[in-house]
């Protein structure tokens, strides 16, 4: 099963979810194994932040919006930002660099 990369952290679905926070280490190590072998489906809808995580995780990290749906036991990894982004701002990489953030491993249980 293909390992998620979403710019949120949220429930795709009706369902019950866990949620483990990552370190970037745990989170990087986790997407290039992942990686190695193809299995990684970008859902990062923002240029910006698709550049700012491929630096971060050092994979190629793409913009995708198209909609996503969690499979049961599908891990995702979530980039979720703790700043609250002014109304029809655009965050440059630069923003994103000086920003709070964190990593999540997501897993619908059910």
């Amino acid at each position: 099963m293909k390992l998620a990369l979403l710019n949120s952290l949220v429930m795709t679905g009706a369902g019950s979810y866990r949620a483990k926070e990552l370190t970037l280490m745990e989170a990087k190590c986790l997407v290039r194994a992942y990686a190695r072998v193809g299995d990684v489906e970008s859902y990062i809808g923002h240029a910006s932040t698709a550049i700012f995580l491929s630096s971060l995780l050092g994979i190629p990290v793409t913009v995708n919006r198209q909609r996503f749906r969690q499979h049961r036991n599908q891990p995702v990894v979530c980039f979720k930002l703790y700043d609250r982004v002014p109304e029809h701002k655009e965050l440059h990489v630069q923003d994103l660099k000086t920003s709070a953030y964190a990593f999540f491993l997501l897993q619908k249980i059910e």
